[in-house]
């Protein structure tokens, strides 16, 4: 029997003063790598949420989409702002003297997600508007409008001893789907549009990982080492 081999990851750590990677002087771009930083880390939460398909902790329902279809309401406002971030800082005079430092490959991979970004704004901001990163008045009434007289809803009473423990609305995903798909074009089935929007999603996460992968190696660690 073949022996299973597991896959062990190397990590490095690098140490430095918070405040050298945001100078005073330099307060635009100080702000936005402050931006870029944080949102990437939601992101990492947010893709771990959207794509995992098995249950975890976090699925009250038997159907784990309940809980994707949270982390990709939140995935879309980050990746809002992440492309209000990238556009500022790609017209920073500060930060063009950080890109000049990039590798090639790095400069190829911040131009190719600013391009991502950009070509897949209009279909980010269409979902997001509507769904608000949340789920918005808009999205509210769409339901209202939209919902089927077919469809039917599960309550879940979860008790605890004589107590009540927890109350699960199992229809909520029924809710959810319906606002989220509200943009999609005419003609276009509900399928199309969400394995599409879905796409652009999946597609857009590497975009942000290579960014800051290349403003780390650029920036940030150089300037904790004392060699920037």
């Amino acid at each position: 029997m073949a022996k299973r081999v597991k896959r062990v990851h190397k990590s490095q750590s690098y140490y430095g003063q918070i405040y050298t990677l945001f100078p005073k002087s330099q307060h635009g771009m100080a702000s936005q790598i402050a931006r870029l930083i944080v949102l990437s880390e939601d992101l990492k939460i947010e893709k771990l949420g959207a794509f995992r398909e098995k249950k975890t902790f976090l699925d009250f329902f038997k159907n784990p989409d309940y809980r994707r279809h949270y982390f990709v309401r939140r995935a879309m406002l980050t990746f809002k702002e992440l492309h209000t971030v990238l556009k500022q800082l790609e017209v920073d005079d500060d930060f063009r003297r950080v890109k000049v430092k990039m590798s090639a490959e790095h400069k190829a991979r911040w131009k190719q997600a600013v391009r991502y970004l950009n070509d897949n704004a209009e279909a980010i901001r269409a979902a997001r508007n509507v769904t608000g990163g949340h789920f918005s008045n808009s999205a509210g009434k769409y339901v209202v409008d939209e919902l089927s007289t077919d469809l039917h809803g599960k309550v879940e009473v979860v008790w605890k001893g004589d107590n009540v423990h927890r109350i699960n609305l199992h229809f909520a995903y029924d809710l959810v789907t319906l606002g989220l798909i509200e943009p999609r074009a005419t003609g276009q089935t509900v399928s199309e549009y969400i394995t599409k929007f879905l796409g652009i999603l999946h597609g857009a996460f590497p975009h942000a990982e290579r960014v800051m992968q290349a403003v780390t190696e650029t920036y940030i660690i150089p300037k904790f080492r004392g060699t920037y």
